[in-house]
């Protein structure tokens, strides 16, 4: 069977590798992803003429026309500058926000790893938030929440890229089943976030910044902090709340990484270019699928299949449902005309198995660590003692093996690399502009301002998550 993916490098990047996070950081998110997988490069049309002047220098109304027009937007070759380009919230000067630039300047790695992981999820992402003229810097909330890693899977329960806990899962409709967690699944829980920022945007008579912090604390401890100032006669904007420790740092983290982002050569830093094109495309699937022929079929190592389609917990799809499998955006077409033309056996491949004289289906399903409905799609006319029945055939464990299953225990793994994603181009720059926002941090907590003494050194994968309650 011949691979339905170009074997040269996507993205005409440098090799990229993750880079293992210092301790402390991103303790939880146990299930490291692997480099992404090449595939033929794109060309999108039509393309507008981008100016030669770069982004920072073109004056900000003409900013706000550029962002308008869909031409100049998709002909932007480096989606960094799309993301620049969004950006909405009001610059801000505190000196949380300068602890939080000191903290990610002294961890490039952690910036390095974000934004590797972000590769294949970014341009998604960017895109349905244009979609909804929301503010650009929330592209960079996952950096905060999970380094971008749809496999983070916190203390407190919270899973993917998002950390969605279950029961804001649910009030989101996304799906968590034994066959898959709607949590880790790209689209579902891109939507399901951005739906929920909206609402709390709304619900904080559209303020952005304490929608963030209610994301992270829960909408009830937000309108709590803002009726006890009500009450005081004190101001109910995000830096005068009195809010848990976490959220006062989990704003200013958001800020800071925006900072970095929309102008990382002031900081002594270069981001590696990721490519304005989308990196998958979306397949339906109205048959039992076995994800390890699919990643044959597609030529893909199975891990990058599941780094693409993160959500399923087991070896297939479902039985009975109708769903998406996201596949490297250059082999939808082929793909989709080969899964037309392959027979159900080949799609799923069974073998016989008789039952013994004890033997009944479900028992024989509990042996294999099967579920008993896909047994009984397989076997409609066959249970009893003796009768042969069809059981999915070869491995039938879960494509990843470190895969942190609801309710299973956590376990991580470290990975080393020599490559970086984020290059310290300045490392004299650097060191200077991250001891110059401590210092202002230092200067400004001397006046003793409440919220300016936030601390945010905890995992942020690990942090309270939307409706937690305070």
């Amino acid at each position: 069977m011949y691979p339905l993916v170009n074997s040269t490098r996507r993205h005409a990047l440098a090799p990229l590798l993750c880079v293992a996070l210092s301790v402390g950081l991103l303790a939880a998110c146990t299930t490291p992803l692997p480099t992404p997988t090449p595939s033929a490069p794109l060309v999108i049309t039509p393309k507008a003429s981008v100016p030669d002047q770069p982004l920072e220098e073109i004056p900000p109304l003409a900013q706000q026309a550029l962002r308008l027009n869909p031409l100049y937007i998709s002909a932007l070759p480096d989606l960094f500058d799309r993301l620049r380009l969004g950006y909405q919230l009001d610059p801000v000067d505190d000196a949380a926000i300068d602890e939080r630039v000191a903290f990610f300047l002294n961890h490039p790695a952690f910036i390095d790893q974000s934004f590797l992981h972000s590769e294949r999820y970014l341009f998604y992402v960017v895109q349905e938030i244009e979609k909804r003229h929301m503010p650009m810097e929330l592209a960079l909330l996952p950096v905060i929440e999970s380094a971008y890693n749809p496999y983070a899977y916190s203390r407190a329960r919270a899973a993917g890229m998002w950390q969605f806990i279950a029961p804001t899962a649910k009030r989101y409709a996304v799906k968590v089943d034994w066959w898959q967690d709607g949590r880790r699944d790209i689209i579902q829980s891109t939507h399901a976030a951005l739906d929920y920022l909206s609402a709390l945007h709304d619900q904080f008579d559209n303020d952005w910044l304490l929608a963030i912090a209610a994301y992270n604390c829960g909408e009830n401890a937000v309108q709590h902090a803002i009726d006890v100032n009500k009450a005081q006669g004190l101001p109910t904007d995000f830096w005068h709340l009195h809010l848990p420790r976490e959220t006062r740092g989990y704003v200013p983290s958001l800020l800071a990484m925006a900072r970095i982002v929309g102008n990382p050569a002031a900081y002594g830093l270069e981001f590696t270019p990721i490519p304005n094109e989308p990196y998958f495309a979306s397949v339906e699937v109205n048959r039992p699928l076995n994800l390890r022929v699919a990643a044959q079929m597609l030529g893909l190592p199975k891990n990058e299949l599941h780094a693409l389609n993160p959500a399923f917990n087991r070896f297939a799809t479902p039985p009975n449902e109708h769903l998406n499998l996201l596949v490297p955006f250059s082999a939808k077409s082929a793909f989709e005309q080969a899964l037309a033309q392959m027979p159900d056996q080949d799609l799923m491949p069974l073998e016989r198995v008789t039952l013994s004289k004890k033997q009944s289906l479900a028992s024989l399903a509990k042996a294999h660590g099967l579920p008993l409905e896909l047994l009984t799609q397989l076997n409609p006319n066959s249970s009893g003692p003796g009768q042969t029945v069809l059981i999915p055939a070869g491995d039938t464990s879960p494509l990843r093996t470190d895969l942190v299953i609801e309710g299973d225990k956590a376990v991580g793994k470290k990975v080393k690399t020599t490559h970086r994603y984020v290059v310290v181009k300045d490392p004299v720059e650097t060191r200077k502009m991250a001891q110059l926002a401590q210092s202002r941090h230092s200067a400004r907590n001397s006046k003793s301002a409440p919220h300016a003494k936030s601390s945010h050194a905890k995992n942020t994968a690990t942090q309270k998550h939307p409706d937690q309650k305070s």
